[in-house]
């Protein structure tokens, strides 16, 4: 029967030591990559959140989407928004959900892929989700015209580089 060489105690230490030390290093950069994350994907919702209440404050989309917008005014002003703010997306939609902006124009006239319902009833929604255009920092309120506080449709905005 053979005797296995032993490894010496000195550099038993070592190995485990080195293996503590690497397991810590690892579970630091995964906590802080996990809480980076977290604050990124707020930050990108407040920052899709002011660029939609801006377009919300446009009184010209809010008449245009009571309207029925025959004049394509919506698609018009909000590509001019998303252009000027690098957006990947600024949606506008009427109170059924059915769009009257977005950047692919064969997607006009459709119903959008998220659930309107929650800016329809007035909350304001900052929320991260997969839609047609992929993982996304998206918001949602209500566009409510100069008449009345009755809400009319919603707007979404996506920054461009969102991906959280």
């Amino acid at each position: 029967m053979a005797l296995r060489p032993r490894i010496p105690f000195a550099r038993q230490v070592l190995v485990m030591q080195v293996g503590v030390v690497m397991t810590v290093a690892c579970l630091g950069f995964a906590l802080v990559a996990w809480r980076l994350d977290g604050e990124l994907r707020g930050q990108y919702g407040q920052r899709a959140l002011t660029l939609a209440r801006s377009v919300a404050a446009d009184p010209a989309i809010a008449d245009a989407v009571e309207a029925g917008d025959p004049r394509r005014t919506v698609q018009e002003r909000a590509e001019r928004v998303r252009r000027r703010s690098r957006a990947l997306f600024v949606v506008v939609t009427d109170d059924r959900g059915i769009r009257y902006s977005h950047p692919t124009a064969a997607l006009l006239g459709r119903r959008v892929s998220t659930d309107p319902s929650d800016p329809l009833a007035g909350r304001e929604v900052v929320r991260v989700e997969r839609g047609t255009l992929g993982l996304s920092a998206r918001q949602g309120s209500a566009v409510r015209p100069r008449r009345d506080d009755r809400r009319r449709g919603q707007r979404r905005i996506r920054r461009r580089g969102d991906r959280p």
